[in-house]
């Protein structure tokens, strides 16, 4: 019976407590309560305890749970974390879900609540709490106590989080983040809009690469080459990076703060730490724009580096202010400034204004030649004034109607009278073929494709339309090159096959003698080379990890074979033409780990190339190689962090005069780190010295610990 009797009761009491909570409550209040505003509370409280079942409704009226109230007003609490690295929402139309799970949800008022193991999913995310409220009237969400943030390969925590859907400003305080910054117009489902352009690498198309090396050793390379490269500064792509800061601002479509650290290395104690303060972040043309008032280099929490005011984008990085040196364009030393890049629709503008010190300092000049003189007369020595200790470098790209633009001049005075002296390079390529393991990429996936993707074999064919105004010893040119290139690669072989076919005007200086000759030339190059490793084990799939503290990656050691073989021909419009062949064999030795302190890598690199050629070249510019050479490059761990290097070409053509001697001299000091390195080379005969930092890009999985 009295089983019977407290069963009955109990079960009473709980249906009155569902089905009429008002009654109760006033049958409270009549006997117990006196505080009528606590009466209130009590019964919004009672009301709500149960929006975890979704909705529900008592009399006439019906109660929305947290989770349909945000979907039906389409309240995005996601796109708060979104705004941290993202411009604004696609107008791609996609569903919005959410749902939250949590011990305790209620409603007091017009704020909803959930407190305790919060956990809110939405389409590809996940946003975690002890507490979390959302005002309706405000329209005000507050997340706080051990806030997480996932979604795809982006996280990040904090200790509060609040914002404002109304004046679109929120603050999170105590953030730490890892963010893959290459990849988030993918990952938070943002589209490439028609203004958003994708600026892909534009082939050189004027003696690149693969075909230079047909090309005597005293020739130009047509490379961009700096006197002295001076603290210059380079970061890298962007893949995955942490930061973080002790409060962010969120306004709009970017996010601010006085101060954040942000470090590439994936282990702590990091080796490398960026200070910004000032910071601003923002998305333009679907890449990731950082700007930062003031920003330091920190190494090894000891060494403090400023370098400066910076505009970053990822792909982009150049120093701000820097000093480099051109003896032959700008009589020496000189002072650069890096401007942000000015956006000009489809197009992006890149100024670099600069201050000769040194011709300052002489107070003349020895860049130009006479007044009314011919085109290769000798460059003599003349008074300067006012304009001519300032140069500008000026370069232009972008894309229109599926073709690349680029347009490169340097003006090395800005005295008018000197214009004549500047130089051009005008391109204009498209791609007509372009496959990636025989598969179709997804547009969006072609701008954001991550260099550690191995793919098996990749083919491009690229058009391209150039133009040359005073470069080297050209002094115009315009014409047309097609160039294919197609790589394969399996297990420890690597294969290259390259060709191009040239057809241009040309307007430049003889190899006779310094008289212009202005003729059409066509031509055919084509290589092919092929990389195995013929000893050793394959260190391809291992990662670095905190024991690697000399090296950004995994030493592959072994022993490699480099054989490569290349074709060309010239003809010119005088009727004399030119061929050449040249082949040659490189065996690299790749020892060490570079782990331990003494000695723990060295990499020789003997490169021994057999040249022939038939007939000769008109121009200065264009010879093929006559001579055999052994090309020699070697770097070695010294202690720690210290590695040497040395490369340089000796010539083996018994019948030259340059028999026996080594051209091409290359000394090199440096500091490797697993985050960094910094390293200076000095080139003898070229009178170069440069001094550059790097910043390597990790793309690594999971989140580390905060630093």
């Amino acid at each position: 019976m009295i089983r019977f009797i407290s069963t009955f009761l109990f079960t009473t009491s709980i249906g009155a407590l569902v089905y009429f909570p008002n009654f109760v409550l006033a049958f409270c209040t009549a006997k117990d309560c006196s505080d009528k505003e606590q009466i209130k509370n009590d019964n919004n409280k009672l009301n709500d305890f149960l929006i975890k079942n979704k909705s529900y409704s008592y009399g006439s009226k019906k109660h929305l749970s947290m989770e349909e109230f945000l979907i039906k007003n389409n309240i995005r609490i996601d796109a708060i974390m979104d705004r941290l690295i993202v411009e604004k929402k696609s107008d791609k139309i996609i569903p919005y879900s959410v749902d939250i799970e949590s011990d305790l949800q209620y409603q007091t008022d017009d704020i909803f609540y959930a407190e305790g193991n919060v956990e809110i999913k939405f389409q590809n995310g996940i946003l975690k709490a002890e507490k979390i409220s959302f005002d309706k009237v405000k329209k005000v969400f507050t997340a706080t106590e051990n806030v997480e943030y996932v979604k795809a390969n982006q996280f990040f925590e904090a200790d509060k989080i609040t914002y404002s859907f109304k004046t679109e400003y929120g603050e999170l305080e105590n953030v730490y983040a890892v963010l893959e910054i290459q990849n988030l117009g993918r990952d938070f489902n943002y589209e490439i809009r028609d203004d958003q352009i994708c600026l892909r690498d534009i082939p050189l198309f004027i003696n690149p690469v693969s075909e230079v090396e047909m090309l005597d050793t005293n020739n130009i390379r047509f490379k961009n080459r700096k006197r002295l490269d001076f603290l210059e500064f380079e970061f890298p792509s962007f893949t995955r990076w942490r930061l973080k800061s002790k409060k962010i601002k969120i306004k709009g479509n970017s996010w601010k703060s006085e101060q954040v650290f942000f470090s590439n290395d994936p282990f702590n104690k990091p080796q490398l730490i960026i200070e910004s303060k000032d910071f601003e972040a923002k998305i333009f043309q679907n890449r990731t724009n950082l700007k930062s008032k003031s920003t330091f280099l920190i190494f090894e929490d000891k060494i403090r580096i400023p370098i400066g005011r910076r505009t970053i984008n990822n792909n982009d990085g150049t120093a701000t202010w820097g000093v480099s040196r051109d003896v032959d364009g700008k009589d020496g030393f000189y002072i650069y400034r890096n401007f942000e890049t000015i956006k000009l629709n489809d197009f992006s503008l890149d100024m670099q204004p600069q201050y000769l010190i040194e011709r300052h300092i002489k107070d003349k000049t020895n860049s130009f030649r006479a007044k009314d003189s011919s085109l290769n007369s000798d460059k003599v020595e003349n008074d300067i004034f006012f304009s001519d200790l300032f140069a500008l470098d000026i370069v232009l790209r972008g894309q229109k109607l599926g073709w690349d633009f680029y347009l490169d001049s340097k003006f090395n005075s800005l005295n008018i009278d000197r214009f004549t002296d500047s130089q051009a390079k005008l391109l204009l390529s498209k791609s007509l073929i372009a496959t990636v393991d025989d598969e179709t990429l997804e547009e969006d996936k072609k701008c954001y494709q991550n260099d550690s993707i191995k793919e098996d074999s990749n083919y491009n064919l690229d058009l391209g339309l150039y133009s040359l105004y005073r470069r080297e010893t050209i002094y115009s040119a315009y014409g047309a090159k097609l160039m294919s290139n197609y790589e394969y690669s399996k297990d420890t072989i690597k294969n290259k096959f390259f060709s191009s076919l040239d057809l241009g005007q040309y307007h430049a200086e003889s190899s006779q003698d310094k008289q212009n000759v202005d003729l059409f030339r066509y031509g055919f190059l084509s290589s092919f080379s092929t990389t195995s490793k013929i000893f050793g084990k394959d260190f391809s799939q291992k990662s670095i990890n905190s024991d690697y503290k000399y090296s950004s990656k995994v030493i592959d050691k072994g022993v490699f074979l480099t054989t490569k073989l290349s074709v060309g021909h010239y003809g010119y419009s005088d009727g004399k033409s030119q061929s050449g062949v040249s082949g040659s064999i490189t065996p690299e030795f790749i020892f060490g780990d570079q782990k331990r302190k003494f000695f723990d890598f060295t990499q020789l690199s003997l490169e021994t190339e057999y040249s022939i050629r038939d007939g000769a070249s008109p121009f200065k510019f264009d010879e093929f190689n006559s001579d055999s050479r052994l090309t020699i490059d070697l770097k070695q761990q010294i202690i720690g962090s210290l590695l040497g290097g040395f490369s340089a070409s000796l010539n083996l053509n018994g019948d030259s005069s340059s028999f026996g001697k080594l051209d091409d001299k290359t000394f090199s000091l440096g500091i490797s780190r697993r985050p960094y390195s910094i390293n200076a080379y000095f080139r003898p005969e070229k009178e170069e010295i440069g001094f550059v930092i790097n910043i390597f890009d990790f793309n690594y999985k999971g989140n580390s610990d905060k630093f």
